[in-house]
């Protein structure tokens, strides 16, 4: 995985060109509405302008004492490798997930929650890497039994819209909305829309 992500951390990189000075402002092509979106914009850590996709320290505080931290070596009890991850941890529910970022490097997604039953696979939370406004994306989730890990014949299903790829919220710039969507089977589950911030990290949700 690790090489992988390293091959498409570089052809996004060509892709693109280096940074200027304004780093959020330059991640936006207004021609073509098309936007590099950092793991930094999730954890709310400082960015370099980097076109890559890299696992930033992060120890971030958002509301009502919501947490996040990491990266930390995480082993998947599917395959035993080990991955960087991130904990999320909700001090109210005391609810604990860990996110890592996709093989692909499109996004950043569970690989464990402390609600879960079973194991899933393959969930995109958070989009990352090149994304073009109203682009909509679609991720099959794969769930596994967590004592047998045989493959649950079940359909889960996220959809992923860009709502507004660059745009103020709340006094700041360079913020991004996109909409949430998840069908378990035919029926829709969750459908939620959530705006992020440079610097912020989460900024609103709007959970419906």
């Amino acid at each position: 995985m690790k090489a992988a992500l390293t091959a498409f951390a570089v052809s996004v990189f060509l892709a693109i060109g280096p940074a200027s000075a304004d780093v959020w402002s330059d991640s936006y092509d207004p021609a073509t509405k098309t936007r590099f979106i950092p793991v930094e914009l999730w954890t709310g850590s400082p960015w370099d302008g980097a076109r890559t996709i890299n696992w930033p320290k992060a120890d971030l505080y958002f509301n009502g004492g919501k947490r996040i931290s990491g990266p930390y070596p995480w082993t998947d009890p599917l395959d035993g490798g080990v991955k960087q991850a991130y904990q999320r941890y909700e001090p109210k529910t005391r609810k604990t997930q860990l996110f890592a970022v996709r093989d692909d490097g499109t996004g950043i997604g569970r690989v464990d929650d402390s609600r879960w039953k079973d194991i899933e696979r393959g969930e995109s939370k958070f989009p990352t890497g090149l994304w073009t406004q109203g682009e909509v994306r679609t991720y099959d989730i794969v769930t596994y039994g967590k004592n047998s890990k045989q493959r649950i014949d079940i359909v889960v299903r996220v959809k992923m819209i860009m709502e507004q790829i660059d745009h103020s919220y709340a006094g700041n710039a360079h913020c991004m909305t996109f909409r949430w969507q998840l069908t378990v089977r035919t029926r829709l589950a969750d459908n939620n829309g959530y705006t992020y911030c440079p610097g912020k990290g989460l900024a609103s949700l709007d959970d419906d």
